[in-house]
């Protein structure tokens, strides 16, 4: 298994002081968008290890942080793909060390995602710490 929590927060670390997530879920149906209040780093890096497993394994959302002060953005998509916005010379040279290469990428078609019934209590929780992030 990656560790693409880690490696998201890698990427967008650069001194800032305000930082933000944003999680999007999306089933057949619907789609929810959920932001973050302004966060510090160690808050943001509190978030995601607390809800690790989510991030990482649900195949129903997509997960963005920000570093609003350099002008960043990370996304992690359902198939684990990772984007990234701004600083892309520095994010490409941290990526290439950790293994990672420019390659044509393909997600076959059609597929299916299926839910993940032991993360919706975890996906619960997390909903409920992004917006109360946003009472602070």
């Amino acid at each position: 298994r990656k560790d693409w929590a880690s490696l998201m927060l890698k990427l967008v670390q650069d001194g800032g002081k305000s930082y933000s997530a944003v999680y999007r879920r999306q089933d057949d149906d619907h789609e929810e968008r959920y932001k973050s209040g302004a966060l510090s780093y160690i808050d943001l890096s509190s978030l995601m290890n607390r809800f690790v497993d989510l991030i990482e394994l649900s195949p129903w959302h997509n997960f963005w942080i920000y570093n609003a002060d350099a002008d960043i953005q990370v996304e992690l998509d359902e198939h684990n793909l990772i984007f990234v916005y701004g600083r892309l010379h520095e994010c490409s040279s941290l990526l290439l060390r950790y293994g990672f290469r420019e390659d044509r990428i393909e997600v076959p078609f059609p597929h299916l995602h299926r839910p993940v019934e032991e993360l919706d209590e975890q996906e619960s929780l997390m909903i409920q710490a992004i917006r109360n992030s946003c009472d602070r």
